[in-house]
């Protein structure tokens, strides 16, 4: 992908649904901080329910621990196919 082609895309990238802006703001902050060898970064609602895991004091099922990482999994396929669908862009 070139430049133009890239800076094309997030010219965009306001036009699109909230929630997708928000998927791909996530997406190129984990990847932000893979190329600068920086830890990852909770985001805000992640901290809050990490918060509010902690306060209740209550461990996890083995079901949820499941369900989380069946879900992180399902993150990394779309991640993937976000990948795949961009590299064949139309040039513009």
């Amino acid at each position: 992908m070139t430049k133009d082609q890239v800076e094309a895309v997030l010219a965009r990238v306001p036009t699109w649904p909230e929630g997708r802006q928000q998927e791909l703001a996530e997406l190129a902050l984990e990847i932000e901080a893979k190329i600068s060898g920086a830890g990852y970064g909770a985001m805000p609602d992640e901290l809050a329910a990490i918060d509010e895991g902690l306060a209740e004091e209550e461990a996890a099922s083995k079901e949820e621990v499941k369900t989380a990482i069946a879900s992180s999994r399902g993150m990394m396929v779309n991640e993937l196919r976000l990948k795949s669908s961009l590299v064949r862009l139309p040039l513009v």
